[in-house]
Order: structure tokens, then C-alpha cells, then sequence
């Protein structure tokens, strides 16, 4: 029998908020949630502006749901324990018993605990990459591990090999999603390769001049179908497929001609099993700079052709910057809520909108109920992503 993967718990902290409501109210009410940033030592920066969360929220939600011990752990690894929990409970999970080992814990980041480093906090410095660690000892569980560096697309990579290891019975269950907090080195990194917008992130606009960067962690629980039903768990969609591919061009610039992009849109919708006219919805990637932007413009209408025109999507970095590791586990979730909602959010900032071939979504929410939805995300090495997902129809 065909196993079938769903999604069960939604856990996010961004800088519109802590909690997935926050988030898709944010969304939904089109709010920027970009603010000024004064860090000692980056006076420099053309770029002023980052997506901060809101710490003393951030360090009441630590004191509320962590460990004494987890407490003192460096901060990725805190922001990815606590947007674990808020996915667990919303999933109504505890990981006991023999779940224990048929669950896995798997993450994507950026830079993971750059800032750990950079802040001179010696007793700190050994833990980089350990948040996907603390995370299952704060389980317990003992499944197949991954910590991906696959970048902006790193969220989605976890997505797509947790529901591969679930699909070949390996897994019943599994921790994905992605973590990023500020680091120093990876803004004045972005402000040299001039990437960052020293005004307002405008995706797929005209006048799109770069990104912002942003802080976050975004969780969600899968699980197979029988074992979610089992439970009686509510249950978001199903991920359907995914796919994967490499530009093999430049290492902080897009393929122009968008073919890595149409071959990750193209192996995830023959993963998933259906038609790319059935595509109703696609969460873009929408970095605002003119590069990714135009490419993903290009890639979609080729693959896409004449039912682009049919297709809603919007991008949301506008709103909450561009998360890094975390950013494309956001997107799927927001892709999760979408049905709940019964609406797909805006794109901010556009004035000007370039003329795509696809219907993006601007100036305020538009009711929609898409059957399937397309979670797209690229990263700097050419890394392409597409998760597919199948809003969650209880008389299926």
C-alpha cells in the first residue's frame, strides 16, 4: 500500500511574531515587519534594515518552554527547540514509545550558529550546527538524522527527504524545517555583493533594487497517513513530491535562462503524480533582487505556458525578509495555510509589477481554495527546490 505523508504540526517564529497565527496574520494583513537595525561596527552598511524578532518575547517563550540547561545552549539551537515545541503541540504529539526511533529530525540552515562566534562567547564557540541535536535530545527521538546547508532552499530540502524517508517506510514520523538568526559576517556579506535593497524588498516590481535579510525558525511535523489518522490528529495537507536540481552556473547568481528551476518544477510535479495544469498555487521565492526574480519569472511561464495565467502566487519576503534556512520551511507553511485560511496573502511593496505570466497576488488578500500548491525556493550555489503539496480534503 502506497504510504502517504501529511502534515500534522506548524510551529514558526519570525519577526512578524511567535506562533503560526501571528505569521499568516501578518501575512494576510500585508504588514512589514522589516525594521532599522543599529549594530556597532556595520555603520558602514548601505543597509539599515533586517527582520529582527522580537527578543524579550523570544527570551519569555525560552524561559517558558525550555530547560534550565537548554537555556544556555547558543541561539539557534534555542529558536529551533522552541519552534519544535510549538509544532509538537500543535500536532498534539508526544514521540513516545516506539516512536521514538521511527521519528527523524531533519533541519536546514544557512549559517546555523555563526553568531556564536562572532559574539566572542567562548563557552558557545563549539556549538555551530547543533540545533538539529538539541533538538531530538529535547525528543528523545533516535530516527535518521539530516542537518542541510543547502542555503535559501534548505528548508525545503528537508521537506522533500523527510516525506522520501516516510514514503519508503523508514520513517512514521519526523521534525523538519529550517533556522537562521543574525549574524554580522553573513549582513556585511550580502551588503558587498550589493544583494540588499537599502529600501524595501519589491518582489517582482519594477523598480526590485535587492533583498533584506531576516531572522527565523520554522517547524512543521509530517507524519504517514495511518499514523496521523490513528491519532485522530488534524491535518493541514499532503505532501505530494518534490524535486531537486542544480543550476551548475554561478554560485551567488541564478541561470538566467531559468533551467534548473523548470527541472526542479518538473521532477517534483512527476514525483508528486499529477498534471502541471493542476498546479493551482505557487509560494514563489520572490527574493526582490533583479536576478532571481526575472529568472523565476521565466522559468514559470515556460514550464507553466498557457495555465500560468490561471496560477495565484505570491512571495512573501517582502513582508518578513528573507530567513535563510528557515525561509522556505515559512513558505510551507504558510502553503499549509492557506486552505485554512481560505485565502492567499499578498505581495507587498509592489508598485510597479512586472508583467508575469502568472497572477501574483498584491495590494491585499485574494479568496482562493487551491487544490495544489507549489512551494519554490533557489539557493546560492544553484540549488533548486519544489515541494508540492495537496490541500487536506477529510472525504478523500
Amino acid at each position: 500500500m502506497k504510504r502517504r505523508v501529511v502534515i500534522t504540526g506548524l510551529g514558526a517564529v519570525s519577526p512578524c511574531g511567535l506562533g503560526k497565527k501571528e505569521l499568516m496574520d501578518s501575512l494576510m494583513e500585508g504588514r512589514n515587519c522589516i525594521s532599522n537595525i543599529n549594530v556597532e561596527g556595520l555603520e558602514d552598511c548601505y543597509c539599515k534594515l533586517h527582520g529582527m524578532i522580537d527578543r524579550k518575547r523570544l527570551y519569555e517563550a525560552f524561559e517558558k518552554h525550555l530547560s534550565p540547561e537548554e537555556r544556555k545552549l547558543s541561539l539557534c539551537s534555542r529558536l529551533s527547540i522552541l519552534t519544535a515545541i510549538m509544532a509538537a503541540e500543535d500536532a498534539g504529539i508526544t514521540f513516545s514509545g516506539s516512536d521514538r526511533y521511527r521519528t527523524g529530525v531533519l533541519f536546514g540552515t544557512t549559517q546555523s550558529d555563526q553568531y556564536a562566534v562572532e559574539d566572542g562567547t567562548e563557552e558557545l564557540r563549539h556549538d555551530r550546527f547543533t540545533a538539529l541535536m538539541n533538538t531530538a535530545r529535547h525528543f528523545d527521538v533516535h530516527g535518521p538524522s539530516l542537518f542541510n546547508t543547502n542555503l535559501c532552499a534548505s528548508g525545503n530540502h528537508a521537506v522533500a527527504y523527510a516525506s522520501d524517508l516516510i514514503k519508503q517506510g523508514r520513517l512514521d514520523t519526523a521534525i523538519v524545517g529550517g533556522a537562521d538568526v543574525f549574524s554580522k559576517i553573513t549582513y556585511v556579506s550580502f551588503n558587498r555583493l550589493k544583494a540588499l535593497t537599502a529600501d524595501a524588498v519589491r518582489p517582482f516590481d519594477k523598480k526590485r533594487s535587492g533583498t533584506v535579510l531576516s531572522e527565523g525558525g520554522a517547524v512543521l511535523i509530517l507524519e504517514e497517513y495511518s499514523h496521523a489518522k490513528a491519532r485522530n490528529a488534524h491535518i493541514y495537507g499532503e505532501i505530494l513530491g518534490s524535486g531537486v536540481s542544480n543550476d551548475a552556473y554561478n554560485i551567488v547568481a541564478p541561470d538566467p535562462s531559468g533551467q534548473g528551476i523548470i527541472s526542479a518544477m518538473e521532477k517534483a510535479v512527476k514525483d508528486s503524480g499529477i498534471a502541471r495544469n493542476d498546479v493551482g498555487f505557487i509560494s514563489l521565492h520572490g527574493t526582490g533582487t533583479p536576478a532571481n526574480d526575472s529568472a523565476e519569472m521565466l522559468a514559470i511561464s515556460e514550464y507553466f505556458g498557457s495555465h500560468a495565467k490561471e496560477i495565484r502566487a505570491t512571495a512573501i519576503k517582502g513582508s518578513i525578509g528573507h530567513q535563510l534556512g528557515a525561509a522556505s520551511a515559512t513558505s510551507m507553511i504558510m502553503c499549509a495555510l492557506i486552505p485554512e485560511y481560505g485565502a492567499v496573502p499578498p505581495t507587498i511593496n509592489v508598485t510597479e509589477p512586472e508583467e508575469t505570466a502568472f497572477r501574483l497576488v498584491t495590494g491585499s488578500p485574494e479568496r482562493y481554495m487551491p487544490e495544489i500548491l507549489m512551494n519554490n525556493a533557489y539557493a546560492f550555489g544553484g540549488s533548486n527546490c519544489s515541494v508540492i503539496m495537496r490541500r487536506w480534503n477529510e472525504n478523500e
